[in-house]
């Protein structure tokens, strides 16, 4: 088995499906491909429905846990069932089209020194989600709570005039999709545990470049991702939105890569409050306007 590709879903059945799916139509010549479902104790009726649905399909595997577990340790649990030699991580909410695994493979093949590699993340619309990222500072963090460098809006000027440049270096990739070799990810023994959800990628692409690997992206490929649709069943929570914050900073404190952490966790903490309060009055608004003219 060349690649094992680990989804982790939480009641989004149909969306988890759209990605299942993408990966089993998009078969290339000389490359086997396999996929593990986990999921993490859903509760509109995913054990079921994947049952039905893939149960009879070789190449699919399923877990299905009695609780949930988070993010990380699932693909953990996921990563265990996996034979493939390459793991791909990817989130229920992406899919791919006219996407190749083999020139994935080849950058491997071609530089002996890769830890995470991603790809060029877009939004549904084509217009791009991100390339990788640099790791936390003041100067970084400021430009991404303070100018929202890291927002729709603002990207969509910072790659109006995007070259692909093929393979390239970044400090970190996104989680929602990467690929790693399974004997490295086992060397650092996974994502780790105590973090439920959130900044887990963060974390494992510093332990990746800890042992001598870099962390790279590749543009010449693309998936798609349908940001926030594999959380949209959640409602709009401040405990649930600081508790990535807590991941974040988390991450600064045990891997020590600023001497900042105190002032960036704060910038962050910050900016996630008014975030909140500006959703909040923005929901507020829309649904008195609703009942006052409905």
């Amino acid at each position: 088995m060349d690649i094992s590709v680990i989804i982790v879903n939480f009641n989004t059945k149909e969306i988890t499906a759209r990605c299942v799916e993408s990966f089993l139509r998009n078969k290339e010549n000389g490359i086997n491909i396999e996929i593990i479902i986990v999921d993490n104790f859903s509760t509109d009726g995913s054990k079921e429905y994947f049952q039905n649905k893939y149960s009879n399909i070789i190449n699919v595997k399923m877990i299905f846990n009695g609780s949930n577990y988070g993010f990380g340790v699932a693909n953990n649990m996921g990563v265990r069932l996996a034979v493939g030699k390459y793991i791909a991580f990817a989130n229920s909410d992406t899919y791919i089209e006219n996407f190749s695994f083999k020139n994935l493979m080849n950058c491997f093949n071609e530089c002996d020194n890769i830890g995470a590699l991603s790809c060029k993340i877009l939004y549904a619309d084509d217009s791009i989600q991100t390339t990788g990222f640099n790791y936390p500072s003041i100067c970084n963090d400021i430009k991404l709570n303070v100018f929202f460098w890291n927002y729709r809006f603002i990207k969509k000027y910072r790659y109006k005039k995007y070259i692909d440049r093929g393979l390239f270096r970044k400090d970190w990739v996104s989680g929602c999709f990467f690929m790693c070799k399974k004997d490295l990810f086992l060397k650092v023994t996974g994502f780790d545990p105590k973090i439920f959800m959130y900044a887990e990628d963060l974390d494992i692409c510093i332990r990746f470049s800890n042992t001598g690997a870099q962390n790279y992206v590749y543009d010449k490929e693309k998936i798609y991702h349908l940001h926030g649709q594999s959380i949209k069943t959640m409602n709009l929570s401040l405990k649930r939105m600081l508790s990535s914050k807590r991941s974040y900073y988390y991450v600064l404190k045990k891997n020590n890569i600023t001497d900042f952490k105190i002032f960036i966790y704060l910038i962050n903490i910050i900016h996630t409050i008014a975030l909140f309060i500006f959703i909040y009055s923005k929901q507020k608004i829309a649904k008195n306007f609703y009942y006052e003219n409905k």
